[in-house]
């Protein structure tokens, strides 16, 4: 290889990392937007789930 294809090379793989970071941070903040909207979901179902009868704790004081 001479210093020209050398050059080139180099040239091709900081173009190809500097796609691949931009990629990688597209996706992270699709992750991140993912993470965000399971957290609501979770959230939004233990705000619907019926809450727990501990109505018999009040008698307890009876024993």
């Amino acid at each position: 290889m001479n210093k020209i294809d050398i050059q080139n090379k180099i040239n091709e793989i900081e173009n190809w990392l500097k796609k691949y970071d931009a990629k990688r941070k597209e996706v992270k903040k699709e992750l991140v937007a993912l993470k965000y909207d399971l957290y609501n979901i979770l959230a939004l179902d233990k705000k619907q789930q019926p809450k727990p009868d501990i109505s018999f704790l009040d008698d307890a004081e009876d024993f």
